[in-house]
């Protein structure tokens, strides 16, 4: 009995240990599976860490180059608002100047007396031949603008647009705004009223010069041509004389006649009595564009 009892004290003993053996090894595989996972997480947190660290670097770099932009687009704004301010400013000088030599205010149609020196148009207008063949000549005007060139008309009726009114001065006024405001028909009749009603006017030979430039600004060249002739033949002292050359010249290129373009344009270059004139300037160019200089 007392040998089955130490024999049995020895079995509970050597299960106890056996069962402490093996609580102790689930115990210390459980720890390690927790440690690997803990490493795991802290790698994969330390991962996403370094990622958005580098995202907010980027957002922030994309945010600086947004604002670098920004301030270079409102330095733009303010430069392109200072030109278009300049370019204002020349647009209503310009706008002046044609009033002071039509001797017109802005916003009026006529009614003021003026001397013929005031009311001249424009007299560096400048025409240049255009792209498409029938169009009219477009004048340069200074500050590089350019008048818009209404399309081929025919020629004015016999019929009198509208009558004069006995005052040279007033007329030739008339008959200059309707040039200005590219009514050339109109201003074709009038020009042509005003030569036949005043021959010995101070004003008749700018009348016919632009009677002739309204044949150009609508495209009936052969017409202008002759009323350049006439405009240098009967007022061959006239300011107008070698713009009238230069402006028959383009006349001629338009028709095809270019050798007699090139001998009017080389008599303005050559003529004494026209050296100081801006028009021989252009005459020149306009030579070396044609002999391929």
């Amino acid at each position: 009995m007392r040998g089955t009892s130490l024999a049995l004290g020895a079995a509970a003993l050597l299960m106890m240990a056996g069962c402490a053996t093996t609580g102790g090894d689930q115990m210390a595989n459980s720890v390690y599976a927790t440690h690997r996972i803990v490493q795991k997480l802290d790698t994969d947190l330390a991962a996403r860490v370094d990622k958005l660290n580098q995202t907010a670097a980027d957002l922030s770099a994309k945010v600086d180059a947004s604002d670098q932009a920004t301030r270079q687009l409102q330095s733009m704004m303010e430069e392109n608002q200072a030109k278009l301010n300049a370019l204002q400013k020349n647009l209503d000088r310009f706008s002046q100047a044609m009033y002071r030599q039509l001797g017109l205010s802005p916003g009026t149609t006529g009614g003021v007396q003026v001397g013929p020196s005031s009311i001249e148009p424009p007299t560096g207008e400048t025409p240049t031949t255009p792209a498409v063949p029938g169009e009219a000549a477009v004048p340069a005007f200074p500050g590089g603008t350019a008048a818009p060139v209404p399309a081929p008309m025919t020629a004015p009726a016999e019929s009198p647009a509208s009558d004069l009114s006995g005052n040279a001065t007033a007329d030739y006024k008339k008959a200059a705004e309707s040039y200005m405001n590219d009514n050339f028909q109109e201003a074709l009749t009038l020009y042509s009223q005003f030569l036949e009603k005043y021959p010995d006017s101070d004003l008749a030979s700018l009348a016919q010069f632009w009677k002739a430039s309204s044949y150009q600004k609508m495209g009936q060249w052969e017409q202008a041509v002759r009323e350049y002739d006439t405009a240098r033949q009967s007022y061959p002292m006239s300011k107008k004389t070698p713009l009238a050359m230069y402006n028959q010249a383009e006349c001629y290129l338009r028709l095809g006649q270019q050798q007699r373009a090139i001998d009017l344009l080389k008599d303005v270059t050559t003529n004494p009595r026209y050296s100081t004139d801006a028009t021989v300037e252009m005459a020149r160019n306009k030579l070396k564009e044609l002999q391929g200089q």
